[in-house]
């Protein structure tokens, strides 16, 4: 997969486009990859347009909230068989206006053919162009429009603000269905007190970025996945309120039978189903003994059962 605009370079090749922000990258943004992926038939190149969910601040005029980093959306677009993706600085295309963004990036950069996003999707300086407009914009520059129609999981409606309000609420295993895939939590691994290490309970800390949607404080039942070996583990995420004051919050994960050094080393934590909400305990050997009774919930009850409803 090439980042065309980084390579400041445009196709010669015919492409089916993916619009969209694709911050959760589930199973409703994966019907619009599959349907730009359906085109290979046609004998055209895949490509998606996103943008970096990190630098976004708002969305439908709400303060906007991803649900994953931006090198983890990308490296799920990796695996996706897509062959191009632009991936530019928000800052660099805010303010196109939607004809120029249709006949700058799509017509002239991408060479369009066909161009796949959701109904609710938005366009253009200050996110003034839909669906309609650029379907309208299509006929006048070449290319077609297709919306893909909402994926449904019951009554509900797969959206990022779904799976962010049941990551809030502590519904990780509605949440991990929706997304098609386990909730994961990928970062280099930080230095935090090591009181762990003095209680025989090592734990390695991940942090949040800036403005990342941070799932109900608690404990879960996780996997850890270390140089491409997974792991069993005990989450907590939260702001550790037995031993610290004021910190923001953090993953803080118990990897169970691992004992090597991972500190400034990039691992992935996987939430299975939460086991309990975080707690201010009166002790630390409370604490200990709480995490300790965590553990063995996890051992008896293996991470591979707890895949996507």
């Amino acid at each position: 997969m090439k980042d065309i605009l980084k390579e400041n370079t445009a196709l010669s090749e015919k492409t089916a486009v993916a619009l969209g922000i694709f911050d959760g990258m589930h199973i409703g943004h994966r019907s619009v990859i599959d349907k730009v992926c359906s085109f290979r038939s046609e004998g055209l190149k895949t490509a998606v347009f996103t943008f970096n969910s990190e630098e976004i601040l708002t969305k439908h005029n709400k303060p906007f909230r991803y649900i994953y980093k931006n090198q983890q959306k990308l490296d799920i677009l990796e695996k996706s068989d897509i062959d191009y993706i632009c991936c530019p600085e928000f800052d660099s295309v805010r303010n196109m206006g939607t004809a120029e963004f249709a006949e700058r990036i799509l017509k002239e950069k991408l060479n369009a053919s066909k161009v796949v996003c959701g109904k609710r999707f938005r366009f253009g300086k200050n996110a003034a162009g839909d669906y309609k407009e650029l379907y309208e914009l299509g006929l006048e520059y070449g290319f077609e429009v297709i919306a893909v129609p909402p994926v449904l999981d019951g009554d509900i409606s797969v959206s990022s603000s779904a799976i962010r309000s049941l990551l809030s609420d502590g519904r990780i295993e509605k949440a991990n269905r929706l997304l098609g895939r386990n909730y994961e939590i990928y970062g280099e691994v930080v230095y935090g007190n090591q009181l762990g290490r003095t209680i025989g309970l090592p734990t390695a800390n991940i942090g949040f970025s800036e403005r990342q949607l941070i799932p109900h404080y608690g404990v879960y039942a996780s996997e850890t996945v270390i140089d491409g070996k997974k792991y069993l583990s005990v989450t907590d995420i939260g702001t550790k309120p037995t031993v610290e004051k004021d910190i923001k919050p953090l993953s803080e994960t118990h990897i169970i039978g691992y004992s090597g050094d991972i500190y400034g080393k990039k691992i992935t934590v996987i939430l299975n189903r939460m086991l309990r909400n975080e707690m201010k305990f009166s002790s630390v050997e409370e604490l200990k003994n709480a995490v300790n009774n965590d553990i063995r919930t996890v051992i008896n009850c293996r991470g591979d059962q707890w895949s996507p409803a």
